[in-house]
């Protein structure tokens, strides 16, 4: 099946040009009806805030807060390396991200989540810690340099 085709069926469209030229944007609110749907959410993740619990998203779009708060459970998975110990941590960490990746001085886009509130659907927020082997590479002194790489530009 070509791709074409998976994306006229899964996202119930009614066409679909044969180029990105021929396909505008569709208004219609797939997305966020799909979203609205989903009692299950993992999110994208850029730094978890060990002092307050927090998970903290840095994006262009926009689109954070419409994935994160409607679904009843969101699963937030991340290495270890995106873990920093306090809130106020939190700025040094935001500029240089925007820094590096576009060269602006700060991400149009920053939403931060901490814990359930009785205002969205939220019910359920779960961490999953990954080493990936980044303790093994820290406790080596010839290796622990290259952990600055990963630290350094949080993605």
């Amino acid at each position: 099946m070509e791709i074409r085709e998976i994306f006229l069926q899964k996202m119930m469209l009614k066409e679909l040009g044969n180029s990105a030229e021929d396909s505008p944007p569709r208004r219609e609110p797939i997305l966020p009806r799909k979203i609205s749907e989903s009692e299950v959410a993992s999110a994208a993740r850029n730094f978890l805030m060990a002092e307050t619990g927090s998970v903290c998203i840095v994006e262009s779009e926009g689109n954070g807060p419409h994935v994160l708060s409607l679904p009843q459970v969101l699963i937030t998975i991340a290495g270890i390396e995106k873990v920093i110990p306090t809130f106020r941590d939190l700025e040094v960490f935001l500029q240089l991200l925007a820094r590096s990746a576009t060269g602006e001085r700060m991400n149009p886009y920053n939403s931060i989540w901490t814990g359930v509130t009785p205002v969205t659907a939220l019910r359920n927020f779960t961490f999953v810690l990954l080493d990936n082997g980044r303790t093994g590479v820290l406790a080596d002194a010839e290796s622990r340099e290259t952990l600055d790489c990963i630290l350094a530009v949080p993605a």
